[in-house]
Protein backbone atom coordinates (compact mmCIF):
# COMPACT_ATOMS: atom_id res chain seq x y z
CA UNK A 1 0.00 0.00 0.00
CA UNK A 2 2.87 2.33 0.83
CA UNK A 3 4.30 1.80 -2.66
CA UNK A 4 0.98 2.58 -4.35
CA UNK A 5 0.75 5.87 -2.46
CA UNK A 6 4.36 6.70 -3.38
CA UNK A 7 3.63 5.85 -7.05
CA UNK A 8 0.54 8.09 -7.16
CA UNK A 9 2.36 11.03 -5.54
CA UNK A 10 5.31 10.54 -7.91
CA UNK A 11 3.03 10.53 -10.95
CA UNK A 12 1.32 13.71 -9.80
CA UNK A 13 4.66 15.47 -9.33
CA UNK A 14 6.04 14.05 -12.58
CA UNK A 15 3.02 15.35 -14.54
CA UNK A 16 3.57 18.87 -13.27
CA UNK A 17 0.59 19.23 -10.97
CA UNK A 18 0.26 22.44 -9.10
CA UNK A 19 -1.39 22.90 -5.74
CA UNK A 20 -4.07 25.57 -5.95
CA UNK A 21 -5.71 26.13 -2.58
CA UNK A 22 -7.32 22.89 -1.44
CA UNK A 23 -7.17 21.15 -4.82
CA UNK A 24 -4.55 19.98 -7.26
CA UNK A 25 -4.59 21.04 -10.89
CA UNK A 26 -2.91 19.02 -13.61
CA UNK A 27 -2.03 22.27 -15.39
CA UNK A 28 -0.58 25.51 -14.07
CA UNK A 29 -3.01 28.45 -14.55
CA UNK A 30 -1.08 29.85 -17.53
CA UNK A 31 -0.95 26.44 -19.26
CA UNK A 32 -4.64 25.49 -19.19
CA UNK A 33 -5.61 23.72 -22.41
CA UNK A 34 -7.82 25.56 -24.86
CA UNK A 35 -11.11 24.18 -26.10
CA UNK A 36 -11.87 24.41 -29.78
CA UNK A 37 -14.32 23.40 -32.46
CA UNK A 38 -13.66 23.56 -36.20
CA UNK A 39 -15.56 23.52 -39.49
CA UNK A 40 -14.41 23.60 -43.11
CA UNK A 41 -16.04 25.60 -45.87
CA UNK A 42 -14.56 26.25 -49.31
CA UNK A 43 -11.05 25.04 -48.31
CA UNK A 44 -10.97 27.28 -45.24
CA UNK A 45 -10.70 25.64 -41.83
CA UNK A 46 -12.47 27.88 -39.31
CA UNK A 47 -11.67 27.26 -35.64
CA UNK A 48 -13.31 28.79 -32.58
CA UNK A 49 -11.19 28.57 -29.41
CA UNK A 50 -11.75 29.48 -25.78
CA UNK A 51 -9.01 29.29 -23.13
CA UNK A 52 -10.91 27.17 -20.58
CA UNK A 53 -14.20 25.41 -19.98
CA UNK A 54 -15.01 26.82 -16.54
CA UNK A 55 -15.48 30.50 -15.83
CA UNK A 56 -16.34 32.45 -12.70
CA UNK A 57 -19.29 34.81 -12.68
CA UNK A 58 -17.98 38.22 -13.89
CA UNK A 59 -14.95 36.58 -15.56
CA UNK A 60 -14.10 37.77 -19.03
CA UNK A 61 -15.42 35.42 -21.69
CA UNK A 62 -12.75 35.26 -24.36
CA UNK A 63 -13.02 33.53 -27.71
CA UNK A 64 -11.10 33.68 -30.97
CA UNK A 65 -12.22 32.67 -34.42
CA UNK A 66 -9.34 31.95 -36.78
CA UNK A 67 -9.23 30.84 -40.41
CA UNK A 68 -6.65 28.54 -41.98
CA UNK A 69 -6.36 28.49 -45.77
CA UNK A 70 -5.98 24.83 -46.78
CA UNK A 71 -6.01 25.58 -50.51
CA UNK A 72 -3.02 26.15 -52.78
CA UNK A 73 -4.06 29.69 -53.71
CA UNK A 74 -4.55 32.89 -51.72
CA UNK A 75 -8.09 33.83 -50.72
CA UNK A 76 -9.64 36.98 -49.33
CA UNK A 77 -12.18 36.78 -46.51
CA UNK A 78 -14.35 39.60 -45.28
CA UNK A 79 -15.23 40.42 -41.70
CA UNK A 80 -17.12 43.09 -39.88
CA UNK A 81 -18.54 43.54 -36.40
CA UNK A 82 -22.07 43.19 -37.73
CA UNK A 83 -24.76 40.47 -37.43
CA UNK A 84 -24.59 40.23 -41.23
CA UNK A 85 -21.16 38.59 -40.79
CA UNK A 86 -21.37 36.79 -37.44
CA UNK A 87 -23.44 36.35 -34.30
CA UNK A 88 -22.68 34.77 -30.95
CA UNK A 89 -24.76 33.88 -27.92
CA UNK A 90 -24.39 32.31 -24.51
CA UNK A 91 -27.44 30.23 -23.53
CA UNK A 92 -28.30 28.34 -20.36
CA UNK A 93 -29.63 24.75 -20.28
CA UNK A 94 -33.21 26.00 -20.60
CA UNK A 95 -32.30 27.77 -23.86
CA UNK A 96 -32.49 31.29 -22.42
CA UNK A 97 -30.00 33.70 -23.99
CA UNK A 98 -27.81 35.21 -21.27
CA UNK A 99 -25.46 37.20 -23.51
CA UNK A 100 -25.24 37.87 -27.24
CA UNK A 101 -23.49 39.96 -29.82
CA UNK A 102 -22.56 41.89 -31.72
CA UNK A 103 -24.68 44.80 -30.57
CA UNK A 104 -25.75 47.09 -33.36
CA UNK A 105 -24.17 47.09 -36.77
CA UNK A 106 -20.83 48.22 -38.03
CA UNK A 107 -20.75 48.96 -41.74
CA UNK A 108 -16.97 48.92 -42.04
CA UNK A 109 -15.76 45.76 -43.75
CA UNK A 110 -12.28 44.39 -43.20
CA UNK A 111 -10.63 42.54 -46.09
CA UNK A 112 -8.45 39.69 -44.88
CA UNK A 113 -6.13 38.15 -47.47
CA UNK A 114 -4.91 34.70 -46.43
CA UNK A 115 -2.06 33.07 -48.31
CA UNK A 116 -2.01 29.33 -48.92
CA UNK A 117 -1.35 27.30 -45.76
CA UNK A 118 -1.57 30.41 -43.55
CA UNK A 119 -3.78 31.40 -40.62
CA UNK A 120 -5.46 34.73 -39.82
CA UNK A 121 -7.64 35.79 -36.90
CA UNK A 122 -11.12 36.90 -37.94
CA UNK A 123 -12.70 37.79 -34.59
CA UNK A 124 -11.64 38.23 -30.99
CA UNK A 125 -14.27 38.31 -28.22
CA UNK A 126 -13.52 39.75 -24.77
CA UNK A 127 -16.65 40.39 -22.75
CA UNK A 128 -17.42 40.26 -19.04
CA UNK A 129 -19.88 37.48 -18.22
CA UNK A 130 -23.01 39.36 -17.21
CA UNK A 131 -26.63 38.72 -18.05
CA UNK A 132 -27.70 41.35 -20.59
CA UNK A 133 -31.07 41.65 -18.80
CA UNK A 134 -29.31 42.65 -15.58
CA UNK A 135 -30.25 39.42 -13.76
CA UNK A 136 -27.44 37.60 -11.96
CA UNK A 137 -25.76 34.78 -13.88
CA UNK A 138 -26.30 31.56 -11.96
CA UNK A 139 -23.85 28.68 -11.74
CA UNK A 140 -24.44 25.97 -14.32
CA UNK A 141 -23.78 24.69 -17.80
CA UNK A 142 -24.00 26.99 -20.79
CA UNK A 143 -23.67 26.77 -24.58
CA UNK A 144 -21.50 29.28 -26.42
CA UNK A 145 -22.82 29.42 -29.97
CA UNK A 146 -20.87 31.25 -32.68
CA UNK A 147 -22.32 31.58 -36.18
CA UNK A 148 -20.69 32.83 -39.36
CA UNK A 149 -23.24 34.57 -41.52
CA UNK A 150 -23.64 35.59 -45.13
CA UNK A 151 -25.94 38.61 -45.22
CA UNK A 152 -27.60 37.39 -42.02
CA UNK A 153 -27.96 33.73 -43.09
CA UNK A 154 -25.91 31.26 -41.05
CA UNK A 155 -23.52 29.11 -43.07
CA UNK A 156 -21.27 27.77 -40.28
CA UNK A 157 -22.04 27.21 -36.63
CA UNK A 158 -19.66 26.51 -33.73
CA UNK A 159 -21.07 25.28 -30.39
CA UNK A 160 -18.91 24.97 -27.25
CA UNK A 161 -20.06 23.92 -23.74
CA UNK A 162 -18.82 25.89 -20.75
CA UNK A 163 -19.57 26.06 -17.05
CA UNK A 164 -20.02 29.12 -14.89
CA UNK A 165 -19.50 28.75 -11.17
Amino acid sequence: MRYVFFLIVSLIIFNGCEHTGDTFSLYPPDKQPTLSVSNIKDSILYTLTIPKSTFENNDTLTAKLIAFNESTVSVTLYSSYSPNFYTWSLKNNAGRTIMFGPMGANNSIRYIPINSQRTEMLYNLNQVIKDTSGAPVTAGSYMLQWNLNDHGNTYLSFPLNIKIQ
